[in-house]
């Protein structure tokens, strides 16, 4: 078992040199004052469309990190398709 937390620790410590994640195509500064388009199926409880809105837990944070890049949300619905 120390053998895989040293791997692990290890692993996480050559990736934080590796300027990981990082955001190739610079989505989040054509995102900030702008719209932000977020695909949506429903799973609810997850998310779900109400009275022509949507929410649900996932909508919330959607919502909530549109309001802190001052985005406004373009919702695109998509079919609810099993795997």
């Amino acid at each position: 078992m120390n053998k895989y937390i040293a791997a692990v620790v290890l692993f996480l410590a050559a990736c934080t040199g590796c300027d990981l994640p990082h955001d190739a195509s610079n989505t989040l500064d054509r995102i900030q004052d702008g719209t932000l388009r977020v695909g949506v199926i429903h799973h609810s409880p997850w998310v779900f469309s109400a009275g022509g809105e949507v929410q649900g837990v996932e909508a919330q944070l959607i919502q909530a990190a549109a309001a802190d890049l001052k985005a406004k949300i373009a919702w695109v619905s998509g079919l609810n398709r099993s795997c």
